[in-house]
């Protein structure tokens, strides 16, 4: 029982004292060397949470930049599918494949940060949503070595008409525009999945900058370069290979071993 000098105002500043300290020593970093890992199914100590006001802040942004990112690889895609057909190009073939499943990683990862929990659910969200991701590298990649392979094989000659350029340029420029901000937010969460979503964005910027570097090498020196378009296809291929498998095999390491450090 408490004495009549406790005062309600006393009580309800003794209260908020408390839950300071305790948003305070959620802010400090985690002891004994311990990494916090999105593959950990223990419950974590809570000294480990990250707070709720910097949580939910960050997660919104998380999710608005996943829409976003859905919208311009939809739009994207289907306008390099159609670019694909006229124009005999790997390239442009690989960028709307993986803007297909850039757009699924972009519903996955809105998926993931749908709501800002912060309890033992979200490092199941976070392992589903990245084996998810990992899962759509290794078809991009498959799709694209084999389609390129193909052409290249076929002595393809892919044409270069002026409307392409512009699809590039501005292709180039979104994606550019979105990387550096998924991989920013993906920072401050330490979501690997955000943080391959921001890899997806940073290769299809690649594949746009590197058509647009052969298309100008193609129209100065001519078609003797024609193979140009198709190698650059098999080497962003590679890429999306490497990474997918890279996350494959993270995953299956830190579900074995339950010690999947990111720090």
């Amino acid at each position: 029982m408490s004495n009549g000098s406790d005062s309600p105002a006393s009580q309800r500043s003794s209260i908020m004292e408390a839950f300071l300290d305790n948003e305070n020593t959620d802010m400090l970093p985690p002891q004994d060397g311990h990494c916090v890992s999105y593959l950990e199914e223990t419950k974590l100590p809570s000294r480990t949470f990250l707070p709720q006001k910097f949580r939910e802040k960050w997660t919104r942004a998380a999710f608005a930049v996943s829409i976003a990112s859905f919208f311009v690889t939809v739009i994207f895609s289907f306008v390099s599918f159609f670019a694909s057909k006229t124009t005999e190009s790997s390239s442009i073939f690989a960028s709307a494949f993986d803007g297909i499943l850039g757009a699924f990683n972009s519903l996955v990862v809105a998926w993931r940060f749908r709501d800002s929990l912060n309890s033992d659910i979200t490092p199941k969200r976070e392992k589903v949503a990245t084996l998810g991701i990992a899962v759509t590298f290794l078809a991009s990649g498959s799709a694209t070595i084999a389609i390129a392979t193909l052409r290249l094989l076929s002595n393809d000659h892919p044409e270069k008409p002026d409307d392409l350029i512009i699809i590039l340029g501005v292709s180039f420029v979104s994606y550019f525009a979105l990387a550096p901000i998924q991989d920013c937010i993906a920072k401050k969460l330490k979501s690997p999945s955000l943080r391959a979503a921001a890899i997806d964005s940073w290769l299809a910027a690649a594949m746009s900058s590197g058509v647009l570097i052969t298309t100008c090498i193609y129209r100065q020196v001519g078609t003797s370069v024609w193979f140009l378009d198709h190698s650059v296809a098999i080497f962003i291929g590679l890429l999306s290979l490497i990474y997918g498998l890279w996350l494959v095999m993270h995953i299956a390491l830190n579900g074995k071993n339950g010690n999947g450090k990111l720090c």
